[in-house]
């Protein structure tokens, strides 16, 4: 019982790691540091060529 109990809590750290979400922010500025409104900015993997557009 004990060797799975640490099994189990070794592993915890591990499986926690395992995400499939993320944050990206940030700013769309042009050459001179001005913000651009209204962009659109898309993300690509690529590794799948998968794409996600944000508007």
């Amino acid at each position: 019982m004990k060797r799975i109990l640490w099994t189990v809590t070794a592993l915890a750290g591990i499986l926690t790691g395992q995400v499939d979400r993320g944050n990206i922010s940030g700013t769309v500025t042009d050459a001179t540091g001005s913000l651009v409104p209204g962009v659109a900015i898309s993300l690509v993997q690529e590794g799948t060529n998968a794409a996600f557009q944000v508007a």
